[in-house]
């Protein structure tokens, strides 16, 4: 192949031509390589430097049962005593009348109306019955009674206690001195519970 440049036009210009074809070819070359191995090198670098993330289900930090912690149940509040506001007290002869040396029964009932549960005591040593003629006291549930205790009981709201108690229809006194029977003539029930006195039914004795 000859280097020498032929035809009509000077050899420098044919000489510039091969320059420009070759400069052209070298550019063509260096384009194509980066295209073919420039990208892979980047991606290769960027595979290498990167570190693998953590997922959340491997985490302790997600587990709920790490993070959640059962919270303490509360303490039920302590049942308080009755106030006297909340207690409906009443007493009642089993009678309207009774024959001369009859035994009235009468029944006292102490009702809780209130709205929560309560407790008080209800036993022979808290509570107490008498008779009254006028202001004269004839009889009282505690004068020969030897049963002892303060017998608290729990109350739920609208609940109620009843006991019933029995007036050998005499005049008694304190450590159980009884006198003569009931002269006829009209008595009054009345009930003591704790502080509390209620008066109760009015019944007649008979002759």
């Amino acid at each position: 192949m000859a280097l020498q440049p032929m035809g009509p036009l000077p050899a420098s210009t044919y000489w510039r031509r091969r320059v420009l074809v070759l400069a052209a070819l070298v550019i063509a070359v260096l384009v194509v390589a980066k295209a073919c191995g420039g990208e892979p090198e980047k991606e290769s670098r960027s595979g290498a430097g990167s570190s693998p993330t953590p997922s959340a289900a491997g985490s302790p930090a997600a587990s709920p049962a790490a993070s959640a912690a059962p919270s303490p149940s509360p303490s039920p509040a302590p049942i308080q005593t009755c106030r006297d506001t909340v207690l409906q007290i009443t007493t009642e002869s089993d009678a309207d009348s009774y024959a001369s040396g009859g035994a009235p029964r009468f029944t006292l009932t102490v009702r809780n109306i209130g709205s929560v549960p309560c407790r008080r005591a209800l036993g022979p040593d808290a509570v107490e019955l008498r008779v009254f003629s006028g202001e004269d006291r004839i009889w009282s549930s505690d004068d020969c009674n030897d049963a002892k205790g303060q017998g608290v009981l729990t109350l739920s709201p609208g609940a109620a206690r009843a006991m019933t108690v029995q007036w050998p229809g005499k005049r008694t006194k304190p450590d159980c001195e009884t006198g003569e029977t009931a002269q006829p003539g009209t008595y009054r029930v009345s009930a003591r519970v704790g502080s509390i006195v209620r008066q109760g039914s009015v019944f007649r004795v008979t002759g």
